[in-house]
């Protein structure tokens, strides 16, 4: 499946509709300090000085809040790692012999967060291939490495060791231990001066999560451990929204900065240290909204960027963070929207800003785009984001047609940067029957000059939802979207179905049948426009392309703009 077709757009248009939308930022060349530093770090004067500043002494072990599984320790044990999709055997070898798949599966594989798994498994059999894999890392990699020892990958790493320190101990030989500390404390001597080089977003959270918690644990390390205080508290006010929602839009950015967040916590608190207020109080403000953004499954939704990730550990942030109650229904800073009736969740991107630089690396062109579960099944769709090195999946991913909205003429809504929150009025209420969301977005008046209006209804019992799209003129000529230009345009609103979900058209295309992965079924119906069933992908995990297919309904624009109104309903609801 190519490219240009996977996600239903006419291969003759994708180059004109990629050239309208906002351009997927390419790989940022690194500023010039970066360059300057990365230099002196491979340098032998600058290894030669990490040693010498091995002195500092481990005093103490952090608690970890976070649990491994002891039967992908079993799989570890045979030479099988099953990391960011993608599985690498490395039998007689250790893993960062054998060759990496991708890029996530590096950082994956050396932020050591798969340790835990080891610890599940306990025993001295666990504790002994735990510490031989660690010594292998040494040998190759105990020196500066460019991806190794990337701010956010190394300070995953030593919190997973630090945690880990009194199973790793137990019963270790006497060689292991001096090398095991003097390791910790050159490389917690290298985070002092390199957490600034850590990408914007969460990378920056869990650079000063790093740093603050192996400060706490060395001796002489205080003057270490209240920059690092100082570095997180900056982006928690710079990156943490009011709602609790990140500054990125990004689910999955939004849940390893709590992650981060409740690992400090955690290992301040079992040292008997004090937790700052700004910790404390985004904890409190980021594990609701993390709530908000789950289905039914325990995964998250995909919006501008963000992957399902597991659902054990979405869950197990949202308990550590102890924060009770349900998910809130807004989350109007962030710029998103929600109705949940029954067993049906709808999640609505209300069209919000694009984050400002250096945030807005992975934001997607996706205004009032919603994602729809039922119980466990997840129904409607966005298709994700590309984890690979393809610019051109990345940037199909990014467009207005991989998300579950509007395209007008195959090009994406252009979505400006600004402050967060919806770029149009969000209405929504109660009344007999359910509920409602009327959202706007003007991501279409440059090119046509209108607006695109959605009313979603969810009725009461959850078992039907409702919608009406209204293209409406804005009142506003803009060059190239006066009346003219939009006459006869054609537009397409597209949903998305997840890989579980049967389509089949009936009655003779009118409606559309769908079976979700547990048999239920529910029926599609739209007033205005020809319905049909087209490609689409899946990209729910890093790693992973699943074919799928997307409801395509087609109509035209007239001076007046267009109407068209569409429901899903559960079928036989009483049986």
């Amino acid at each position: 499946m190519s490219t240009q077709t996977a996600l239903g757009e006419p291969r003759r248009r994708r180059a004109r509709a990629g050239r309208r939308k906002q351009k997927t930022p390419a790989p940022a060349t690194a500023p010039p300090e970066h360059l300057i530093a990365n230099t002196v770090f491979a340098s032998g004067f600058y290894a030669r000085w990490l040693r010498r500043g091995q002195g500092k002494t481990l005093t103490a072990t952090p608690a970890d809040p976070w649990s491994g599984e002891a039967d992908r320790a079993n799989a570890m044990f045979q030479g099988r790692y099953e990391l960011a999709g993608h599985t690498v055997r490395a039998v007689n070898q250790a893993p960062w012999e054998a060759t990496a798949p991708s890029a996530l599966f590096e950082t994956e594989l050396h932020s050591f967060e798969w340790l835990r798994d080891f610890r599940a498994a306990d025993g001295p059999a666990a504790r002994k291939h735990a510490r031989d894999l660690i010594k292998t890392w040494s040998e190759r990699h105990g020196q500066w490495h460019a991806l190794a020892w990337r701010p956010d990958i190394l300070s995953r790493r030593l919190v997973v060791w630090l945690g880990a320190a009194n199973f790793l101990l137990a019963d270790a030989d006497l060689t292991f231990e001096p090398e095991f500390r003097a390791l910790i404390s050159k490389q917690a001597r290298h985070l002092r001066h390199s957490a600034r080089f850590a990408a914007p977003g969460p990378a920056r959270i869990e650079a000063g999560m790093g740093l603050v918690i192996a400060a706490s644990c060395l001796r002489g390390a205080e003057g270490w451990r209240r920059y690092g205080l100082d570095f997180l508290e900056r982006e928690i006010d710079q990156q943490v929204l009011a709602d609790g929602g990140h500054v990125t839009r990004n689910p999955t950015a939004l849940f390893r900065s709590l992650k981060a967040l409740i690992s400090v916590r955690a290992a301040l608190t079992g040292l008997h240290q004090e937790v700052p207020p700004p910790i404390m109080n985004a904890i409190d403000r980021m594990t609701p909204l993390l709530r908000f953004f789950r289905h039914g499954d325990g995964g998250l939704a995909l919006f501008n960027g963000s992957f399902e990730d597991a659902g054990k550990t979405v869950g197990a942030a949202i308990k550590l963070g102890e924060v009770a109650g349900k998910a809130p229904q807004r989350a109007p800073h962030t710029g998103y929207e929600s109705l949940a009736a029954g067993r049906t969740l709808v999640l609505i991107d209300t069209g919000s800003a694009t984050p400002e630089p250096p945030f807005d690396g992975d934001a997607h062109a996706g205004p009032l785009a919603f994602e729809m579960s039922v119980g466990r099944e997840r129904m409607i769709v966005n298709c994700g984001a590309f984890a690979g090195p393809d610019a051109g999946w990345r940037e199909a991913c990014h467009a207005t047609a991989a998300h579950s909205t509007l395209v007008i003429d195959d090009k994406s809504a252009q979505v400006p940067a600004g402050p967060m929150g919806p770029r149009g009025e969000v209405l929504h209420g109660e009344e007999e029957g359910g509920t409602w969301i009327d959202l706007r977005h003007d991501g279409y008046v440059r090119d046509f000059g209108v607006i695109h209006h959605r009313r979603f209804h969810l009725a009461d019992d959850g078992q039907e939802l409702a919608c009406e799209d209204i293209i409406a003129p804005s009142g506003a000529i803009h060059a190239g979207g006066g009346v003219r230009d939009r006459i006869g345009k054609p537009f397409t609103l597209r949903f998305h179905l997840h890989p579980q979900v049967q389509a089949s058209l009936v009655r003779e295309g009118e409606e559309v049948l769908l079976r979700l992965g547990n048999g239920e079924g529910w029926l599609f119906k739209a007033a205005g426009g020809r319905i049909s069933l087209e490609e689409s992908v899946y990209m729910g995990r890093p790693g992973e392309m699943r074919r799928t297919e997307q409801i395509v309904v087609s109509a035209q624009l007239d001076s007046d703009g267009a109407r068209l109104p569409w429901r899903f309903a559960r079928m036989n609801p009483g049986g």
